[in-house]
């Protein structure tokens, strides 16, 4: 069972929140979404995969959706995305890092993942997924 960490200086260490900062906005160029939205899979200390939302419609997404019978309104989610691009045999028991980074300031958003991205997170067998609840200075 995975568990859900809030992402903070007091989850996380400052060094490590930055890193994670500046791999998510270097992917902001890939995400199509008005809000975008970062995954990031780490396992040990080397992160192994990242996702991005998309503002399409996608067949991974609706399979863990509760809107399975509507797949034209299931847009991609950063979760889903890396949980594809990533190599199966290397997600078990590594951790996910969800981080919405604004355009406008490159402060965080919140992040928190929405329940088919929860229930597809814990079948794959992520440890542990960190996400941000609300921009606070802790985060910065």
């Amino acid at each position: 069972m995975s568990n859900l960490i809030e992402l903070s200086t007091k989850t996380v260490s400052a060094s490590k929140l930055k890193k994670l900062k500046r791999i998510a906005t270097a992917q902001l160029e890939s995400s199509t979404h008005m809000k975008p939205m970062v995954a990031i899979i780490v396992r040990g200390k080397r992160v192994i995969g990242t996702g991005t939302n998309k503002a399409k419609t996608h067949t991974k997404q609706a399979e863990h959706s509760k809107y399975k019978d509507d797949c034209k309104s299931v847009k991609l989610h950063a979760e889903i995305a890396v949980l594809n691009n990533t190599p199966k045999d290397l997600i078990e028991g590594a951790d996910i890092y969800i981080l919405r980074i604004r355009r406008m300031d490159g402060s965080l958003g919140t992040s928190a993942p929405c329940s088919a991205c929860l229930s597809a997170c814990v079948k794959a067998g992520i440890r542990r997924i960190y996400y941000v609840e609300e921009e606070k200075e802790t985060t910065r």
